[in-house]
């Protein structure tokens, strides 16, 4: 959204015609808002730091026996980062790979 100093910094915000590419981080904005608003750990959980480094944070949220991990990559390129010894034992009910939503299990990522 375009700017400047006043009178223009003050323009109304774009409610409709978004491009494409608006559009489409709209989208995925929703669909992460209505991920938080369902989940209780996202909400409430105390947040665990699993990994981290220059492009990657990997955190886990859990709340009441529940948890929820939730991984960030700031960079372009695809990285496997190693949660092996915190997913031992749970059960995963939902990924996020980029824009797909994935159901796997823990026999995928952890050999259990």
């Amino acid at each position: 959204m375009p700017g400047a100093n006043d009178p223009d910094n003050r323009r109304m915000m774009q409610f409709g015609n978004y491009s494409p590419m608006q559009q489409d981080a709209l989208d995925n904005m929703r669909s992460l808002a209505a991920l938080r608003k369902n989940s209780m750990p996202l909400i409430y959980g105390d947040l665990v730091p699993l990994f981290v480094d220059n492009n990657v944070f990997v955190y886990e949220r859990v709340y009441m026996g529940k948890w929820v991990i939730v991984v960030f990559n700031m960079s372009s390129e695809k990285r496997d980062v190693n949660v092996k010894e915190v997913l031992s034992g749970k059960e995963i009910i939902l990924a996020i790979d980029g824009n797909d939503y994935k159901i796997i299990s823990c026999d995928k990522c952890c050999g259990k």
